[in-house]
């Protein structure tokens, strides 16, 4: 993918990664089970809008894949023990992963309608955005959930940074993970200098409205791209923010968190359950358990249902975006860096071995 049309995407997915108060807790045996279904819209991984229906009575799902109009259902069952409340999912008699915080956020790696999905992610269908413009705005850090890569290069992704203003006008900065690029570009986020962006140093602006018809979904226009038609998604309270933006077919999303400026490691410590794609070719479904001391450990089960423990050292906070932290991961599987963004209950992840290329991208929550 090229630049150009990534931060055209980006500028729209204002995100947040995700997260929402005054949801009540899950209980000690998973999720709470309620008799209504709850509804999430958001993107799959290849450029899908998506919507998603979950039954926690039945332990049924269903998905429609607004994009390629393709429908699925299943059941799934509740995994145990450390990675209890983390759902298993059987389809074409292979094995997936979600994670669901009721009414809130949703993340998945089955395939939504389209096999070329392996990471899809929404956020609740019955918010609404009506009069949240001042809840929505601020600075935000993302990451950028395509296979393709940066400029079509697997090997690197784009993350960034973006401010939105109450009004609904926003501007971005995108940076590569690494490789063949100019230096400029090649910021990690413990090396960005810090907010506000600049003006006429953005990679990408315009203005975004809340949808008249779907209230928790975001029309957006990019100054650079007229007459394109854009969509977001965002989940947004006084004090947590996610935005989900889809790119287009074949490009992708942008999942983006709020800045938390009072975030630290004794308040981000707990067990958190997520999803992954390993090396853009394995579902996982883990459990990791962060320690105020900066220390760490994680269970996660693969698609074969072998279970695989790791460890987690040095997670620092960094300097400048305060609720995005990172740290060195290793395991039998991967040793290497990881980043983990956290605004309430909800983060998005993304980590690289050692060779600095990228090993995967995840999203998931406390639950």
């Amino acid at each position: 993918m090229n630049q150009f049309s990534l931060n055209r995407i980006l500028a729209i997915t204002c995100i947040a990664t995700i997260c929402f108060s005054g949801c009540k807790k899950d209980g000690p045996d998973g999720p709470d089970n309620n008799d209504k279904i709850n509804t999430y819209s958001g993107s799959g991984s290849y450029g899908d809008l998506v919507t998603f229906d979950i039954n926690q009575t039945t332990k049924s799902y269903s998905t429609r894949n607004e994009t390629t109009g393709q429908s699925s259902s299943g059941t799934y069952t509740l995994l145990g023990e450390n990675l209890q409340g983390i759902y298993k999912i059987t389809s074409n008699q292979k094995t997936y992963f979600a994670v669901e915080l009721n009414d809130k956020f949703l993340a998945a790696n089955f395939p939504t309608g389209n096999p070329q999905n392996n990471l899809s992610v929404g956020i609740t269908s019955e918010i609404d955005n009506s009069n949240n413009m001042t809840n929505i705005a601020g600075n935000y850090s993302y990451i950028e959930v395509d296979a393709a890569g940066y400029f079509d290069n697997g090997d690197f992704k784009e993350w960034g940074v973006l401010t939105i203003q109450s009004n609904g006008v926003f501007r971005g900065k995108a940076y590569a993970t690494g490789g063949p690029y100019p230096v400029a570009k090649m910021v990690s986020p413990e090396e960005f200098t810090g907010f506000p962006i600049p003006a006429g140093t953005h990679d990408f602006d315009g203005t975004f409205a809340i949808d008249a018809t779907h209230k928790e979904r975001l029309t957006v226009a990019l100054n650079n791209a007229p007459g394109a038609d854009y969509h977001g998604f965002v989940y947004a309270t006084s004090t947590e923010g996610v935005i989900i933006l889809d790119e287009g077919v074949g490009k992708g999303f942008i999942i983006a968190i709020k800045v938390n400026s009072s975030s630290s490691l004794a308040g981000v410590a707990g067990s958190y359950k997520y999803i992954t794609y390993l090396n853009g070719s394995i579902p996982v479904g883990g459990n990791a358990t962060i320690l105020a001391t900066g220390s760490g450990t994680y269970t996660q089960m693969f698609q074969n249902g072998t279970i695989e423990n790791g460890s987690i050292q040095n997670f620092t906070q960094c300097p400048n975006i305060k609720n995005l932290y990172y740290g060195n991961m290793y395991s039998t599987q991967l040793d290497g860096k990881v980043y983990v963004c956290i605004i309430g209950d909800i983060f998005f992840n993304f980590a690289f071995k050692t060779n600095g290329k990228f090993a995967f991208y995840g999203a998931g929550g406390k639950l």
